[in-house]
């Protein structure tokens, strides 16, 4: 009896452990979705309100310069982050959400508004700082998931990762290859929620994470 429940239980974790690995692998699908669709949108946009190519690039660029001078800071902050859910869960949900809704608005600013490109800088600002910010907690959950378990499924999830990026990617561009122009941020960013809240919901944080 009692090596039937041992053997059960081993079985309940081995489906977890799965479970989990499936869920982070489809969240960097997910966030390498965004980037083809960001980046073939996002400065025609920019261009058809009359900002420069200089201004463009810098815009577009701001997530390097907030992996570059903020990194340290930020990283530090999610590390000593403690809650009812998690370190990293709180972030994922956050900015999940606030990344898919700042590219829906993104596709759907008015270009005729006299203050648009005002709006529009700090909409691809907001953009790219929620998703600095998202991939910081996303790719920390799969290092702290890697490092809890030595299975052989979780330590190879951080290779894995590579794979999955680069299969989002080619989705991701032919999606956009056949799709309008006018419904790839949108599209995009749905994907992006939908696998940021799956990993949030469904994937349960070490309790030395949690307070009550």
């Amino acid at each position: 009896m009692i090596l039937l429940k041992s053997e059960e239980s081993r079985r309940k974790l081995d489906f977890e452990n799965v479970r989990d690995i499936i869920l982070l692998s489809f969240a960097v699908l997910g966030l390498s979705f965004i980037f083809p669709a960001y980046i073939s949108t996002v400065p025609r946009i920019l261009l058809i309100n009359g900002f420069p190519n200089t201004l463009i690039a810098l815009l577009i660029s701001s997530e390097l310069l907030f992996l570059f001078f903020l990194n340290p800071i930020f990283e530090y902050i999610l590390d000593i982050t403690r809650s009812a859910i998690g370190r990293r869960t709180p972030y994922i949900i956050s900015f999940g959400v606030l990344t898919s809704f700042v590219l829906s608005l993104l596709e759907n600013i008015n270009h005729e508004h006299p203050n648009s490109a005002f709006i529009l800088t700090l909409l691809v600002i907001s953009a790219n700082f929620c998703l600095y910010l998202y991939s910081l907690a996303l790719f920390g959950l799969i290092r702290d998931k890697s490092n809890e378990s030595n299975q052989t499924g979780w330590v190879m999830l951080r290779f894995q990762a590579k794979l999955w990026s680069f299969v989002g990617t080619v989705l991701s561009f032919i999606y956009c290859s056949r799709s309008s122009e006018n419904s790839l941020l949108p599209a995009a960013g749905l994907v992006l929620l939908i696998s940021s809240l799956l990993a949030a919901f469904f994937i349960v944080e070490d309790k030395k994470y949690k307070v009550k």
